[in-house]
């Protein structure tokens, strides 16, 4: 080999190096589809929720890629200032699955829940002791008087574990928990002093959460432990994949799992509160509904033999007609308790507005975990809705502003009150109240999720501490 030819081949080498290195420097600057930073899908809350608030971060990373939210890892260009608020999406009212009853005491005029005129609220969790003791439940209440709030959403039920008075039900066992509080009969007390309306919420499916397992003196969890699963097959009511994967969540086609949802509901509607508040009224995906008990009543009422698809329409028309069956239950046995107790529910919004043409129905929350909360709205099933409405507002303002739309929407359309709920963990103080100024000419109030977290990284002070009560929460509102 010549002096000449090697000096060639090592500069072509070098070049086709340098291309390479130019080629991997351009490669590393663009985006992969799908690589979003999923700390803007974590939990529905954070983990403010060891799951409570909707909804665990898989869950939502799968609900956001359905909708094509996940495409990209680039920061979008903050906007400046809120987008205008959109008018509300022409709704035409669904077809409900089921109403309500309509029975009412005949020897005088119809007793209906009342709330306040535009509702200013708050979520209050169970995880850590701001509900524990009587002296932080006056503390959490001044603060949200002083913030401009006059609603809250007091967790008292979290596993079937509660944090009231119960004739079935085990106490909670959080450490710290003082002895023989009612949590509930405690809030309504105080809450009534300072005119604050109180939600008492309980989630309806999730049956196991690690944080029930923290204290090893607490009763144990009679749901789980009874009904999980170690049961045997005919006394589990956990809901199942197709290949007989156990869920932690109850299944909503077991008659027993309806009858404690319901059951609780009754107790709760029995304090003096405004609502009963349902929260994670759903399957956890498309894939579940197998329970055994569950699958042979669909088979029954259906007359087939055979193992329905995860996406059966048939099925999937199935299972929306239980979680609607529940709520209509819910709404008979809370009109004989107390009929001046009204019913709300913690509503999915996973992904992208139903707007422009996209229907209700081509959602998460219809197709995926089998919430048809437009019906249910249709059917005067709820009394306050409030679906969440959980954006980071520098990234996905226009989802925001696009479910307000809609939600503004159905509200016209059903007339039923609706306080969308704000993820006010993912934003500033600053971010919140564009978004809730967006939304107010619209809809009857809102409800932050959650009151230990009003601001990214920071607690109750972060919108509480006056933001709110100097702008869409004053008096001057």
């Amino acid at each position: 080999m010549s002096p000449t030819l090697t000096r060639r081949t090592i500069t072509l080498l070098l070049t086709v190096i340098v291309a390479i290195i130019a080629m991997a420097a351009l490669l590393l600057r663009v985006p992969v589809a799908g690589s979003t930073d999923l700390a803007d899908q974590r939990d529905r809350q954070p983990s403010p929720s060891g799951d409570i608030r909707e909804a665990p971060m898989d869950e939502v990373a799968a609900a956001q890629l359905s909708q094509g939210v996940l495409e990209t890892s680039e920061e979008p260009t903050p906007e400046a200032g809120p987008p205008p608020p959109a008018d509300p999406t022409a709704v035409p009212v669904p077809t409900p699955l089921a109403t309500a009853p309509q029975d009412q005491p005949t020897d005088g005029p119809p007793v209906e829940p009342t709330f306040p005129a535009r509702i200013q609220g708050v979520w209050v969790h169970v995880l850590d002791d701001v509900l524990l003791t009587r002296g932080s439940i006056t503390g959490m209440l001044d603060r949200v008087v002083a913030g401009g709030g006059n609603t809250v959403v007091v967790e008292v039920g979290r596993r079937y574990d509660v944090y009231y008075d119960s004739g079935f039900l085990p106490r909670a066992g959080d450490l710290g928990f003082e002895p023989g509080l009612d949590v509930l009969a405690e809030v309504a007390s105080q809450a009534r002093d300072r005119g604050i309306s109180v939600h008492a919420w309980y989630t309806a499916m999730p049956a196991w959460t690690p944080e029930t397992a923290k204290n090893p003196d607490a009763e144990p969890n009679w749901t789980f432990t009874q009904h999980g699963r170690d049961a045997a097959p005919e006394d589990t009511w956990l809901t199942f994949n197709q290949a007989g994967e156990p869920s932690d969540f109850l299944d909503p086609g077991h008659p027993a799992v309806q009858d404690l949802v319901v059951a609780t509901a009754a107790e709760l509607a029995r304090y003096d509160i405004d609502a009963v508040h349902l929260d994670y009224l759903r399957y956890p995906g498309a894939e579940y509904g197998y329970n055994p008990t569950a699958l042979g009543r669909f088979q029954a009422e259906t007359g087939r033999t055979d193992i329905p698809a995860p996406d059966d329409p048939e099925f999937s028309d199935w299972r929306r007609a239980q979680t609607t069956l529940i709520l209509q239950r819910v709404n008979q046995v809370i009109d004989v308790t107390n009929p001046e107790v009204g019913v709300s529910a913690a509503l999915i919004a996973w992904g992208d507005g139903p707007i422009d043409g996209r229907p209700f129905e081509s959602t998460p929350a219809f197709s995926q975990v089998y919430q048809p909360w437009h019906q249910w709205m249709a059917g005067d099933l709820v009394d306050v809705a409030m679906p969440m409405l959980y954006f980071r507002e520098s990234r996905h303002a226009a989802f925001h502003r696009n479910w307000m739309s809609y939600v503004a929407g159905i509200r016209n359309a059903t007339g039923v009150t609706t306080a969308p709920g704000q993820g006010s963990w993912l934003n500033t103080p600053e971010e919140s109240v564009l978004q809730l100024t967006a939304a107010q000419p619209f809809v009857d109030g809102e409800v932050l999720f959650s009151y230990q977290e009003t601001a990214v990284d920071t607690g109750p002070e972060g919108l509480l501490g006056g933001a709110l009560a100097r702008s869409v929460w004053s008096d001057d509102q």
